[in-house]
């Protein structure tokens, strides 16, 4: 471990296609060329000031010398774009615009760069890393070893509490969302059986509160063609539910770190990390560890009643990854 220094931080801009990303950067206050994070959002509307923007992350992570970009997510914040409109690959390409911006600085290491993403970012981090040899090192929590479709079922089953969905009532919700995925995917892949996939698809939309019933009636009252409306979310939604997180996995020859905890319902976390640890193998990768935390959850925190605070990790998680990062880099100064 090195001896803490003082932090500075400075808003960026940078820009994948006609999208504009603006975040903070945190930069250690010595003087040199520092090594550097990029964080990779979770899913959902996330800016670089809430817990998974992982602003409280990257200030620790500066004080021990190594610079961090968090950035408001496209659609969020200052970010132009629409992250409901963002597939996995949209959202990898965002967070490597984010590191092409710190290659182009003179107080940024360009070769130890990498990654943290958590959850969804888990997914995306190892995209990323497949996709870029400039990635130096792929830090991943309560990363997913199994595709959303899969992930969506596990974390709905352990949260039926929550969802007002009964035990009795399970089945008949699975047969639901099975058959939603289904006609779905048959016609974006075939064009046939349009009407079913309309009204499973109608019924979806509403239960997300993405249309409201009233739009859909007006629809129908002005006679107007729904595919062009509906097709868009079809295709993201198919495109994140059929993902799978083998073959990036398969293809990310830098280090690798990957924690879970063992009290996340979000993720199956035993069959997460034989997933990374065979893929990993298979990419040869010399280079990879994997660890369980006990008593943390899916924010790598623990259970709500143990928390000293609601928007900070837990202080082992961000420990192990700075000794991680550390044994991994050069720290200017």
């Amino acid at each position: 471990m090195t001896d803490r220094c003082e932090v500075s931080t400075e808003e960026v801009r940078f820009h994948n296609g006609d999208i504009t990303l603006v975040g903070d950067l945190y930069l250690p206050a010595t003087a040199g060329i520092h090594p550097a994070v990029v964080c990779v959002h979770g899913s959902g509307p996330q800016s670089r000031k809430d817990i998974w923007g992982y602003a409280s992350a990257a200030e620790r992570f500066a004080t021990q010398g190594v610079a961090t970009l968090v950035y408001d997510k496209r659609g969020v914040g200052d970010s132009t774009g629409n992250w409901q409109e963002a597939d996995f690959f949209d959202l990898a390409e965002d967070g490597l615009a984010g590191l092409g911006l710190l290659q182009g600085r003179d107080d940024i290491n360009s070769r130890q760069i990498g990654l943290l993403g958590g959850s969804q970012g888990g997914w995306i981090g190892p995209l990323m890393a497949a996709r870029s040899d400039d990635v130096a090192f792929v830090i991943s929590f309560s990363g997913p070893g199994v595709t959303p479709h899969e992930q969506n079922l596990y974390s709905f089953r352990n949260w039926l509490p929550e969802t007002g969905i009964t035990e009795e009532e399970w089945p008949t919700y699975v047969d639901n969302y099975t058959r939603l995925y289904a006609t779905a995917r048959h016609y974006l892949t075939t064009g046939e059986g349009w009407e079913a996939a309309e009204r499973e698809f109608v019924g979806y939309l509403i239960r997300q509160g993405v249309v409201s019933p009233e739009e859909v009636e007006a629809w129908s009252e002005q006679g107007g063609d729904s595919e062009p409306v509906l097709r868009p979310y079809m295709q993201k939604m198919i495109s994140e539910l059929d993902y799978d997180p083998v073959p990036a996995l398969e293809g990310v020859a830098c280090p690798v770190l990957a924690l879970w905890g063992d009290r996340d319902v979000v993720v199956p976390v035993e069959k997460s990390v034989t997933v990374f640890d065979e893929a990993l193998k298979r990419a040869a990768n010399s280079d990879y560890t994997l660890r369980v935390f006990p008593n943390l959850d899916h924010g790598l925190q623990p259970p709500p009643d143990e928390r000293r605070s609601e928007d900070e990790f837990d202080t082992r998680f961000l420990e192990t990854i700075a000794e991680w990062i550390l044994d991994r880099v050069d720290i200017a100064g």
